[in-house]
């Protein structure tokens, strides 16, 4: 009973510190977004025998970089067009069965894939430079709707393995399951906020939950290769915030160039 009020609290906090940024300020959230970005850097450094010296100046420098300085010489839409061809460059190793990441291109990993994973996620309130933090909401809800139900379906009518070698627990019940939680918090939103399409809040579910699913996918690999249940302990009941996280960073560059397109659509 105890871990369980543990691990309800640590989620709980981990919650409201992101949810609370968001309907707080832009600054808010930003320092928020980076805290974690350095906390999950730490892990991920640890994880994958990555210079941690190297690491936190590259986060630090890249989140000036990616607010203060691109936006008046770059379109950032380029940076995350670069952070989503890392991240489905993965997928070629995912998939692989004997595929392990080799070391000289762990620094373009922690680059593209973190780092920027990270970047994209701060980006995401941004609609037009103005603050926007209703449809992140949708999206964090939709995330954790997708998990909770995955879980639930798959520990009760799991039955059809997904990638057994890398995440045995996970089932195609659980994802159809997790799909469904996620949708049904797409079309909560179009009936709340309006601002998009009914089917506009479906596709983001949808991508929501492909892109969150391959993002934990790509962590636990990581994990496996590195012989650890979890990235960390900073979240009693739940293992690192890299673990909580995994699903977000990955997903965050395919939610903010859906968002862009649907603003020029729209």
């Amino acid at each position: 009973m105890n871990d369980l009020l543990i691990r309800t609290a640590s989620g709980a906090l981990y919650i409201a510190l992101l949810l609370g940024s968001l309907l707080w300020s832009k600054i808010a959230f930003l320092i928020v977004v980076f805290v974690f970005g350095v906390l999950v850097s730490l892990e991920y450094c640890r994880l994958n025998k990555f210079p941690v010296w190297i690491g936190i100046p590259l986060l630090a420098v890249l989140a000036g970089v990616l607010h203060w300085v691109v936006p008046s010489w770059v379109d950032p839409t380029l940076i995350v067009s670069f952070n989503i061809v890392v991240n489905l460059a993965l997928l070629y190793w995912l998939f692989k069965a004997d595929g392990v990441l080799i070391p000289a291109l762990k620094p373009l990993v922690f680059l593209g894939y973190l780092c920027l994973g990270i970047g994209s996620l701060s980006l995401l309130p941004l609609d037009n430079e103005v603050f926007n933090y209703k449809v992140v909401i949708a999206v964090f809800l939709m995330l954790w709707a997708n998990d909770s139900f995955a879980y639930l379906v798959g520990r009760n009518f799991g039955k059809t393995k997904l990638m057994e070698r890398v995440s045995p627990k996970k089932t195609v019940e659980g994802f159809l399951g997790g799909a469904l939680g996620a949708i049904g918090i797409g079309i909560a939103a179009h009936m709340i906020y309006g601002v998009y399409g009914l089917w506009n809040w479906i596709i983001l579910a949808v991508i929501v939950v492909v892109f969150g699913t391959l993002g934990d996918l790509v962590q636990s690999k990581m994990k496996r290769e590195a012989g650890v249940k979890d990235s960390g302990v900073i979240m009693p009941g739940h293992g690192g915030l890299y673990d909580r996280m995994d699903s977000l960073i990955y997903a965050a560059p395919f939610v903010y160039i859906f968002l862009i397109l649907n603003c020029y659509v729209s």
